[in-house]
């Protein structure tokens, strides 16, 4: 298969996951108990089945496709998937009681084998645990080899013989050997001699054309036979599993090809692997020195202009945020917190019109609230699907999928390598914390500086003349020319 069938059957996954998310997982309405055990079976089922359907597509993709960030996320799903197919198998042992569960009608209905609901070991399963398997066996060899060493019984004491007496027994033995050799040959030599004067006695035969004929074919029929009973027995026993198939050593067939391609896919993965942990760090390293000192510069303006704001309004600077309540991020996100509420008050004029009727819906709710109290007891009776653990991690991927390669355009990557793109944005998030980290420590020390002359200036303005400028007379930059001498 090729990257784009890869890729086109990842989305097919993604939008049965979607599916499953928007009609079972997420629904808009809380879902009502079932009574019937029978339907909550049929529905739990099918959703085994569309989930372990999705469960064959992902890992297909994740043991094929060599584009290394698809491959992260498409393993985040898989987890997911997994967690939440063991959970729907808890919940059919709960309706049945039976460790594995029939589904021959809704397989029935949605054409579909046996084999198709089947969950094979996940390849990567293999894959990722060879070193340690191989580790464990050598460490398991190494420890029977110390424990056979440890139990052998001392050896028995060998029987000595002199050189005579083993060259004796060796020329009896011998002398026996060539004795029996002898035996045969002559008997082989009376019986050919007993068969020559029987044939000199009969004659040649006669054999006329249909004689011979009728000879060749039985003797021909009797081969072919024989071999074909041979070929079915072979099968029988391949088909019962109490022997292995024969491997024909024909390179150039289809099975044959695939299975190289899907070696060299393997290959090509770890290289691809290696390239995006190199680009990792490359990446960085580039950013660091390319918007590194805009982002810093950026950052100190913001803040600087947050201490002129806040002196204007309050009258004095403010305190800055300690690491632990976030430092300058902690600034920034009550400023937007700020906006957020006077937008809301905007909006919230508006709607003054609606509380009456939103209070007069909430007097209807409660006064028949308390006619329904005998409904909601019966309606709890039911099934209802216990809350699960991985439906979030599903949600989360799939909305960073849409976010991310739903839409993308990929005509250019052929080859399916890392996109720097993402590297980047994904690099912008970390080093923009540790310039804020350092930027936090910078903007500490000036803020301190500037507290500091501020005090110096009062000092200074007291024992003036009164003529001159007061507190509010003393600009920014002045301040911060003060703070740095």
């Amino acid at each position: 298969m090729s990257h784009w069938l890869y890729n086109h059957q990842w989305h097919s996954a993604q939008q049965g996951i979607g599916d499953l998310l928007l009609e079972h997982e997420l629904p808009q309405q809380p879902p009502k108990p079932e009574k019937d055990k029978v339907v909550a079976f049929n529905k739990v089922a099918t959703m085994y089945i569309r989930y372990t359907l999705v469960f064959r597509k992902l890992e297909e993709c994740y043991d094929q496709m060599v584009h290394p960030q698809k491959r992260r996320l498409i393993r985040h799903m898989l987890d997911g998937t997994i967690g939440r197919i063991l959970e729907m198998k808890q919940e059919l042992f709960s309706l049945e009681l039976l460790e594995y569960s029939y589904f021959d009608d809704l397989l029935t209905d949605m054409k579909l084998t046996p084999a198709d609901v089947e969950l094979p070991i996940p390849r990567y399963f293999l894959s990722e645990n060879a070193k340690v398997l191989k580790e464990r066996e050598k460490l398991l060899g190494s420890i029977l080899a110390q424990m056979e060493a440890q139990n052998d019984t001392k050896p028995e004491e060998e029987v000595t013989m002199t050189t005579e007496e083993a060259i004796q027994l060796i020329q009896v033995h011998e002398r026996a050997r060539q004795g029996q050799l002898r035996a045969r040959f002559m008997k082989d030599i009376k019986l050919q001699a007993e068969r020559d004067k029987q044939s000199e006695l009969r004659g040649h035969p006669k054999l006329d054309k249909t004689m011979a004929a009728t000879i060749i074919q039985k003797m021909w029929r009797g081969f072919s036979q024989r071999r074909a009973v041979e070929a079915m027995r072979a099968e029988e026993l391949v088909f019962l599993g109490m022997a292995l198939p024969v491997v024909k050593s024909q390179r150039h067939t289809a099975a044959y090809l695939a299975r190289k391609t899907e070696e060299k896919r393997h290959g090509t993965q770890e290289q691809y692997e290696k390239e995006y942990i190199e680009a990792l760090d490359t990446v960085k390293q580039r950013l660091e020195e390319t918007e590194g000192p805009d982002v810093k510069e950026q950052m100190q303006d913001q803040i600087r202009q947050w201490f002129i704001e806040t002196r204007d309004a309050t009258g004095k600077f403010p305190d800055y945020p300690d690491e632990e309540e976030g430092g300058s991020e902690a600034i920034f996100k009550k400023r937007e917190e700020l906006k957020a509420d006077d937008n809301e008050e905007g909006k919230g004029k508006k709607g003054k019109g609606k509380k009456g009727k939103d209070k007069k819906e909430k007097g209807k709710k409660g006064k028949k609230g308390k006619k329904g109290k005998k409904g909601d007891e019966e309606e709890e009776s039911g099934f209802v699907l216990a809350p699960s653990n991985f439906v979030p991690t599903l949600n989360d991927s799939s909305l960073n999928y849409a976010s991310t390669w739903q839409d993308r355009d990929e005509s250019v990557n052929l080859l399916q390598k890392h996109d720097v793109e993402l590297i980047k944005d994904a690099k912008r998030v970390e080093i923009e914390a540790e310039i804020r980290k350092q930027v936090d420590e910078l903007m500490r020390e000036e803020l301190k500086n500037l507290k500091l002359a501020i005090e110096k200036d009062k000092g200074k303005g007291k024992k003036g003349k009164k003529g001159k400028k007061g507190k509010k007379g003393v600009s920014y930059e002045a301040l911060s020319k003060i703070a740095m001498l």
